[in-house]
């Protein structure tokens, strides 16, 4: 009998023998750069489906990028850019166990050469002095990941919201946010719906030790239905710069944009006890056992399995190890507030 599991959209598109989906030039017209309802990923290109694309499930526009550790400056451990690659995969999973939307990746390369769509002179991406962002080289892999709004919903990241887009207190964000959604008259009920989700999300945060978390990198979605227009957060995404690596900026500092908690810490315990007026025993119950080290080790096979990402020993006891040590955080948190174990 059949899985019942929905194939995703990245799933439609054929693999190599090495497991990297392709890209006929036949499926998808490169656009340009100009990525204005992503705001908060300018350095991508967008990949958009030709009147020729078909049998692959719903048409869908694409953002398409270099991995990080071929465009960053910053010398990289093979490690590190083994984490940076896999991040991409591993860490949605992990948003998903927190009950989170997250963006869907995948590993691509062009098929074919510039004589295609994909590499006419005119749909090669410019920047300034016509320097190309990006040639889509046939034999490079890239990073993929399909929009994840639907035709009738409009993306606001956080940094369009809030007056001050470099505020990184998660409080601080939310009561701008809040404030936001009362004055456009969404719904009580609708305002908690996304409250509860931006808990989450400011927890996981913390759990995978996301550097890179600054304002135009989070946001909402809203419907496009002006009469009853509702809104809920932004899958989680640009999940690169995690577990320990840092987003350097040009001063050679740890990139300012960490979110914190008014206690002044980005630690996991700092976000339990900033939101813990929101969390109930049965949250933390769910969230324990959805991040339980035995299901997260699942997690990280899984995805190197389903991605065919080859991560080594080394590796996979990195992500293991990290894990455990957060997951113990939240143990430890659970322990403290309740008096008990979580199995008592």
């Amino acid at each position: 009998m059949g899985s019942s599991r929905k194939k995703e959209f990245i799933d439609f598109f054929e693999k190599d023998r090495s497991g990297v989906h392709c890209i006929y030039d036949n499926q998808y017209l490169l656009l340009n750069d100009s990525t204005s309802i992503y705001k908060c990923a300018k350095s991508w290109i967008i990949l958009s489906p030709t009147s020729l694309m078909s049998g692959i499930g719903d048409r869908k526009e694409c953002l398409l990028k270099s991995y990080i550790y071929d465009t960053d400056d910053t010398e990289r451990s093979a490690t590190d850019k083994q984490m940076l690659k896999a991040n991409n995969f591993i860490l949605p999973e992990i948003a998903k166990a927190f009950g989170l939307e997250a963006a869907s990746y995948g590993r691509f390369r062009i098929v074919d050469d510039f004589e295609g769509e994909l590499g006419r002179e005119e749909n090669i991406a410019y920047i300034r002095d016509r320097q190309p962002v990006y040639r889509l080289e046939p034999k490079k892999e890239y990073l993929l990941t399909p929009t994840f709004l639907n035709n009738n919903e409009e993306f606001m990241p956080f940094g369009d919201v809030i007056p001050n887009d470099k505020d990184h207190n998660v409080s601080n964000i939310w009561r701008q946010i809040e404030r936001f959604l009362l004055e456009r008259n969404i719904s009580k009920d609708n305002i908690q719906q996304v409250r509860k989700q931006y808990v989450l999300k400011s927890i996981f945060g913390a759990f995978v030790e996301l550097n890179d978390n600054h304002n135009y990198n989070d946001g909402l979605i809203f419907t496009d239905d002006r009469s009853n227009r509702t809104v809920r957060l932004a899958p989680a995404y640009d999940l690169d710069y995690s577990m320990g690596i840092y987003n350097i900026s040009p001063m050679g500092t740890p990139n300012r944009f960490v979110k914190i908690a008014s206690d002044g810490g980005m630690e996991v315990t700092s976000m339990l006890k900033e939101f813990d007026k929101d969390l109930t025993e049965k949250d933390l119950n769910k969230l324990l056992e959805a991040l339980d080290p035995d299901n997260i080790t699942k997690i990280i096979y899984d995805a190197d399995k389903r991605h065919n990402l080859k991560l080594t020993i080394d590796v996979k006891h990195e992500y293991m190890t990290f894990f455990e040590k957060k997951y113990k955080e939240i143990d430890s948190f659970y322990k403290e507030r309740y008096g008990k174990d979580i199995d008592d």
